[in-house]
């Protein structure tokens, strides 16, 4: 990202709170304080091994079979990659097609040597429903190794096509009970420009660790930042109203529009991105 077109960081004098896991927030701060944010780090969800490696296992000992894989997440990645591992085989044992939502997960996967066959226009469950209209699934076998707590639309799309979906948890994600009191004191505090989320976990967590009746009252005055539509969806139906959406669904094009949207505000225009 490039500064303002004064020369001067956008970003100075924001302080902006970032709900993602901790140890998955690093590059999404350092973005924004590259740009002269104030960055507060409160994790809504931590990301824990999923409640049983039973569907997993399985999988990995008949890897053979799938005639595709879809990676939902980054994360998906690389929970099922170590899974492999500990079961000693390795992520370049796929053999079937690959399907990344996104080019985080593509990046995750590249790192392990391994290259997506691909990549859907729009990130999300949906852009992959899209992605494979020319594909025929019918008769075969998928792979999703995925979130414990993820959407089913894309396994019902699939199989409403005829394909034999399975689902392979390989992490969840939990609320990180510890984040709570810090969370409280800082929005007591006041001074807060914008709260961002990146899932839509990390919006339900988010809420609970305020709780109901705190919750709207505390975000009075601060500003809602999602990361995709989904995202969006999710804090609506709990009562948030999101102020920005980026174009596209990732974390550099969520840093780049909350530059956007405070830059725009300075100048005048309230409108967002």
């Amino acid at each position: 990202m490039s500064a303002g077109h004064s020369g001067a960081l956008p970003l100075r004098g924001r302080r902006i709170l970032i709900t993602r896991a901790r140890d998955q927030a690093g590059a999404f701060a350092d973005l924004l304080r590259e740009q002269g944010a104030e960055i507060l780090l409160a994790p809504a969800i931590r990301i824990e091994p999923p409640d049983s490696w039973a569907a997993v296992d399985e999988a990995i000992a008949g890897l053979d079979r799938f005639a595709l894989v879809i990676f939902t997440s980054a994360n998906g990645v690389e929970a099922f990659a170590r899974r492999l591992e500990d079961r000693g085989g390795r992520l370049t044992d796929l053999h079937a097609p690959l399907v990344a939502i996104g080019p985080r997960t593509a990046d995750a996967l590249a790192r392990r040597g391994l290259r997506v066959d691909l990549l859907p226009e729009s990130y999300r469950a949906e852009g992959i429903v899209d992605a494979l209209r020319d594909h025929d699934p019918r008769g075969r076998e998928v792979l999703i190794p995925r979130a414990q707590e993820a959407r089913d639309l894309l396994i019902v799309e699939l199989e409403k096509r005829g394909a034999r979906v399975t689902v392979a948890p390989v992490y969840r994600t939990r609320r990180d009970e510890g984040s709570r009191e810090p969370l409280i004191r800082t929005l007591e505090a006041g001074g807060l420009d914008m709260v961002t989320f990146t899932a839509s976990s990390t919006v339900a967590h988010f809420l609970d660790l305020l709780g109901p009746e705190r919750a709207f009252s505390l975000m009075k005055g601060v500003k809602v930042a999602c990361i995709g539509p989904i995202t969006a969806d999710a804090a609506r139906a709990r009562g948030l109203t999101p102020d920005l959406i980026p174009a596209r669904y990732t974390i550099p094009d969520l840093a780049e529009a909350i530059v956007r949207y405070f830059s725009r505000r300075e100048d005048g225009d309230d409108r967002g991105v």
